[in-house]
């Protein structure tokens, strides 16, 4: 529940600029109508500060739901191509109710994790006592270690549909390819991990495999 609320309230905790690009906002409310849903607000986040690496997210839930560039996407590396299929992979998100299913996901998680910490530090005297801070934070730590591949498989899985739903939407692949490719420079990524690495950590396909999707649709049709 106290999830579910930060998820709904997150828009409002985050300073943020209006879009101010007719154009992406006029797509912004073409794509979501494609994909079935209420138009969704297209804010900038400045993070010019600290960061120049790209990036853009969803957040919120139902009235809430958003859309966030962050400013360092919006500063000229980027085609207009490129923006859109970022634009309609993040509508995807909240069309294809993503953010709601993290939500279910991390209570399956979480309600039985609680259940084995209150289990390992009965022996302390539960969590009332301190001396059983040291074992819950143990066993937390086991659990999430544990549980962080699994919940990585499923965010690969939502960022692919999200992925192909923007195929679906701008029906654009070689901007989708394209921008794949710069991801590969402007935010230092490995296009192609150790397998290792991509399942113990990646919540994302590898740029090699979104690159390959995108030609995958464009040959399809």
């Amino acid at each position: 529940a106290i999830g579910a609320a930060f998820t709904f309230a997150f828009p409002f905790l985050v300073q943020t600029e209006p879009l101010d690009r007719p154009a992406l906002e006029a797509d912004a409310k073409a794509y979501a109508s494609a994909q079935g849903i209420e138009p969704v607000p297209v804010v900038v986040e400045d993070v010019s500060d600290f960061t120049k690496t790209p990036n853009a997210y969803a957040v919120g839930l139902g009235p809430t739901q958003t859309v966030v560039f962050w400013s360092t996407f919006l500063d000229g590396r980027f085609r207009e191509g490129e923006l859109r299929v970022v634009l309609a992979h993040e509508v995807a998100h909240h069309s294809r109710r993503h953010l709601l299913e993290g939500i279910g996901w991390y209570a399956l998680f979480a309600l039985p994790g609680a259940w084995l910490i209150a289990v390992a530090t009965r022996r302390r005297g539960g969590m009332a006592r301190p001396a059983a801070v040291p074992v819950s934070l143990l066993v937390l730590v086991v659990l999430e270690l544990a549980s962080t591949p699994v919940y990585n498989l499923v965010s690969r899985h939502m960022e692919q549909e999200a992925d192909w739903v923007a195929l679906e939407t701008t029906r654009d692949p070689d901007s989708a390819a394209a921008l794949f490719r710069r991801f590969t420079t402007e935010s230092l990524s490995d296009p192609d991990p150790p397998r290792w690495a991509y399942y113990l950590f990646d919540s994302h396909p590898t740029v090699k495999q979104r690159i390959a999707l995108a030609e995958a649709w464009r040959d399809a049709r």
